[in-house]
């Protein structure tokens, strides 16, 4: 491991953990994933087993610079953001009952990652913003603003991620229970019985649109988190898209993008034809309905007309 000694930070960091190829490669991947949520149900989970795989992996990487001492603790928080923010949109599938049960195994991958993160974050705030080389960078982070990661913040991050931490213990104690229920029937297709079950244990998945927004949100301030705080602390991420640390990524987020947005093209494309169908239908609905009325009208018309002739008949001499 080599530390550029001209530039702030460690320099295998700025290439290999969030060099311009991870982040942006795992950004163009968490979009993706949001999109596969939006529509057809039978999309959701998907790439969710390789999504928890990458989280897991990277975290392993944060976790041997971490306890080498080879980045800032700047640099440790930023990769845990860029982590957060790619295992946000992953955690859609939540949302959505029979993706649970068909993705439980990439599910209990996932929340193992979001116990490490927790466990990660709790350690950074607590001990490793002390005992970590500064490394020439600021130890600043955007939070609404620029605030020094040493002052009252710190306080205010560790007790919030205390409180995820428990969060995640309970949600994976969840998840294990949907597991040993799938486990014991040893399939995926469950009785009415054992989706009861299942319904109850995940309860939150009632609640849809309004977790939906507060996601994206949340997906869009981490990454301007990110952003900032690498600019803040005088950061210069590589941009060498020749390695495989930053290629890959950065293909693999590609790929994922256009995929998802084939298939949300084809959900517009469906969503469009059902609109124009409906439209149809109510356009057709409204003539029927006028052209009875309007027979209806024309009969009291010629109902009238005739009671007129008639009476202006009777008038006539003899």
């Amino acid at each position: 491991m080599l530390t550029n000694q001209t530039q702030a930070g460690n320099l295998d960091a700025t290439q290999d953990l969030y060099g311009l190829g991870v982040r942006v490669g795992l950004y163009l991947q968490g979009f993706g994933l949001f999109i596969y949520y939006i529509g057809e149900k039978k999309t959701h989970g998907n790439g969710l087993l390789a999504s928890s795989s990458i989280i897991v992996s990277t975290l392993v990487s944060w976790f041997v610079f971490a306890s080498r001492k080879l980045f800032s603790p700047c640099e440790a928080i930023i990769v845990l953001l860029i982590i957060m923010s790619y295992s946000l949109p992953a955690k859609g599938v939540l949302l959505n009952r029979k993706a649970i049960i068909d993705n439980i195994v990439g599910l209990t991958l996932l929340e193992v990652g979001e116990l490490g993160m927790s466990c990660a974050l709790i350690w950074t705030f607590a001990k490793l913003i002390y005992s970590l080389p500064t490394l020439q960078t600021s130890n600043v982070i955007f939070f609404s603003g620029k605030v020094h990661i040493h002052g009252g913040f710190r306080y205010l991050a560790l007790v919030y991620c205390i409180i995820d931490g428990i969060t995640a213990i309970v949600l994976e104690y969840k998840i294990l229970r949907v597991y040993l229920i799938v486990c014991k029937n040893n399939s995926t297709e469950l009785s009415e019985a054992e989706m009861k079950k299942v319904r109850k244990v995940v309860a939150w998945t009632a609640v849809h649109t309004s977790v939906e927004y507060i996601t994206w949100i949340t997906w869009i301030w981490m990454i301007l988190t990110i952003e900032l705080t690498i600019k803040w602390n005088r950061l210069s991420p590589s941009t060498n898209l020749h390695t495989a640390g930053e290629l890959v990524p950065f293909v693999t987020g590609i790929i994922i993008f256009i995929d998802s947005s084939r298939v949300a093209g084809y959900r517009a494309v469906v969503r469009i034809m059902n609109a124009l169908s409906a439209f149809g239908k109510m356009v057709i609905r409204f003539i029927t309905a006028a052209a009875s009325r309007a027979k209806v009208i024309v009969a009291i018309f010629l109902q009238l007309t005739l009671l007129f002739v008639k009476r202006e008949v009777l008038k006539l001499p003899v």
